[in-house]
């Protein structure tokens, strides 16, 4: 799960929505932590339950794998632009891609103006 903290600032984020042939999409997440200044990253795949036709997003009836990823120094967002723009491409998707930094609290009220976002709030 992809996680916003207050006292982090966020990157650059990212989602890809597959056409419905596809069944499955692409979402992640590029940092700083705040905490330990150290440049993070999370991203993952979501593969829809065939049996599910309505694909509701925190159905627990889909799979989803996830990567973690760890910067020695602030990480290039031109290179991870271009990789997601590549996934999109290959699989006919659409790109949402924000690149703007934001605190971790500014970000999640950005987010919740994006009419592709499902959000889910964990306490």
């Amino acid at each position: 799960m992809i996680k916003i903290e207050p006292q982090d600032t966020i990157l650059a984020f990212w989602f890809i929505s597959y056409p419905p042939e596809a069944m499955g999409d692409m979402m992640g997440m590029i940092w700083r932590d705040g905490d330990s200044g150290k440049y993070f990253g999370e991203f993952r795949f979501r593969y829809y339950d065939p049996l599910d036709p309505g694909n509701a997003p925190f159905s627990g009836k889909d799979r989803k794998s996830w990567y973690s990823l760890q910067f020695d120094e602030r990480p290039d967002l031109t290179d991870i632009k271009e990789m997601v723009m590549e996934v999109a491409r290959r699989a006919r998707g659409t790109v949402h891609w924000t690149e703007k930094e934001r605190s971790g609290d500014e970000f999640e009220a950005y987010l919740m103006t994006c009419p592709w976002v499902h959000v889910q709030m964990v306490q």
